[in-house]
């Protein structure tokens, strides 16, 4: 994992084994995904996924590798959070 970046922390591999989100902690706690097939410079920092000022962590592919589930302190409300990957923006809902 150390070519993916620092302070990673909860990864989980997409179903396809092609993707990887994970938590970084750097002044507050977000999501990060990364191309596991790109090259090792490309995936090196991972792009932020789901971020917002609060805690946002553990996540976890859904089995169809369509949506990510997490756990956060959002202002929606703190709990088990969902993200729909696929939007060029992820949508997240409280579940």
């Amino acid at each position: 994992m150390k070519a993916v970046g620092a302070n990673l922390q909860y990864p989980a591999i997409s179903p396809r084994g092609d993707r990887l989100v994970f938590t970084q902690s750097l002044y507050d706690t977000n999501i990060y995904r990364t191309d596991l097939t790109a090259s090792a410079s490309r995936r090196a920092s991972g792009a932020r996924f789901i971020a917002s000022t609060l805690e946002d962590d553990h996540p976890q592919y859904s089995p169809d590798g369509q949506s990510i589930a997490f756990t956060s302190t959002h202002e929606a409300g703190p709990g088990l959070h969902s993200a729909i990957i696929q939007a060029a923006k992820p949508t997240t809902r409280h579940m």
